[in-house]
């Protein structure tokens, strides 16, 4: 007999779900919103893009005038060229090239802060050991972040001088007995050490709070803050998906379907699951698509498992709270009021955490428990955890 009410319970949720689907899938407005929340999320990741240091990175100069005159062309050394191309690649920098005078041009037009040039002989003073005189820095008056900018500069400089002073200091060893390296050879033996593992240095970043003696790992700059923003979209977007998806089991109760299906013995929990598993059914598409936007710009694939379930979890929390919305809301009008009420303020407390991590120091511990909050947060730590 258990046997038997057990299999007619779980025919009711299939049959319900199948039902549920039919709904959903037919309902062009709930349809409209989804394909319409996959555009604005795809457009929303491609138009901020993932690679957020390109954007907060500081507007440079830079002039090249260590060159050699070959066959009638006007070639870089070597050694300026090896600096240029760090320069260029530095996450600090947005670099615009040029002559000294064009610079200057965009230098007093505020497009860039500072102006590095690269001074005739660059290559050949730090062959000598000469580290004076080789760098010129055009900064306009009152700039306060050029002293800053200059260190950072030097930084991308420290490979080249330390390679070079430490091979004018090599050749003074005695080599009796022993082989002498030559200039080229010495450069790619530091270069072979330089590329093993156990000569690797690198600084851990940890955040610690005094407070409530908690620490983690964080990867620090603006880019933190666009994935906090896409997080907050895409929980939003999410939400009103959710939001419309139950917008026909309001229906069915304002239109009185509801007690009709009472009076075919059907059991009103395995209603409840069945219009709970279809709705995160076609949400389960929807989270795929959003993790894929945001894997694929943040080129962060590896985190793709751990982003699903994260939007998993948190589409199973907001669908509860609209399913039990759609039951007690009077009307579909009431319904969709009130729910989007509930998105925005879910919406405002969870940006309010970003708000707390920028200005304010614990504004409000109780945010991070939000449902939006909570997302927020550990969707920037799996995509961080993933960028390691």
């Amino acid at each position: 007999m258990k046997t038997f009410s057990l299999v007619s319970y779980f025919k009711d949720i299939f049959a319900q779900i199948k039902l549920s689907l039919k709904l959903l899938v037919r309902d062009r407005i709930t349809m409209f919103v989804f394909f319409f929340s996959c555009f604005c999320f795809f457009f929303i990741c491609s138009t901020l893009n993932f690679s957020a240091e390109d954007q907060s990175k500081l507007p440079i100069g830079l002039a090249n005038l260590d060159c050699v005159e070959e066959e009638g062309i006007s070639l870089a050394t070597d050694g300026s060229k090896q600096l240029v191309d760090r320069i260029l690649s530095s996450n600090s920098f947005r670099v615009m090239q040029g002559s000294v005078d064009n610079l200057k041009v965009s230098l007093r037009n505020g497009e860039i802060n500072c102006i590095f040039v690269i001074n005739k002989g660059y290559e050949q003073s730090l062959k000598r050991g000469y580290t004076k005189g080789i760098i010129t820095l055009y900064k306009s008056s009152g700039n306060k972040t050029a002293s800053m900018l200059a260190d950072v500069f030097a930084g991308e400089m420290i490979d080249q001088i330390c390679v070079e002073k430490s091979y004018l200091a090599y050749k003074k060893l005695d080599f009796t007995d022993m082989k002498e390296l030559n200039e080229e050879e010495y450069k790619q033996y530091v270069e072979k050490m330089k590329a093993d593992d156990e000569f690797e240095f690198v600084f851990d970043v940890k955040l610690y709070d005094p407070e409530t003696t908690n620490s983690s790992y964080e990867k620090l700059g603006n880019a933190v803050l666009y994935r906090e923003i896409v997080a907050g979209i895409f929980a939003m977007l999410l939400s009103f998906v959710i939001l419309f998806s139950f917008t026909y089991v309001c229906m069915e109760k304002e239109q009185g379907i509801l007690l009709r299906k009472r009076l075919t013995l059907l059991s009103r929990l395995s209603c409840e699951i069945g219009n709970l598993v279809s709705v995160l059914t076609t949400t389960f598409l929807l989270c795929l698509i959003f993790v894929f936007c945001i894997c694929y710009y943040a080129k962060v694939f590896n985190g793709f498992g751990a982003l699903l379930w994260l939007s998993i979890r948190y589409t199973i929390v907001v669908s509860l709270i609209f399913m039990v919305l759609a039951r007690i809301a009077k009307s579909v009008v009431s319904y969709q009021l009130i729910g989007a009420i509930v998105i925005l303020i879910l919406g405002m407390l969870g940006f309010c955490t970003l708000v707390d991590g920028i200005a304010f120091k614990n504004l409000l511990n109780l945010l991070e428990n939000t449902p939006n909050g909570w997302f927020i947060q550990k969707f920037v730590d799996i995509i961080l955890i993933a960028n390691r």
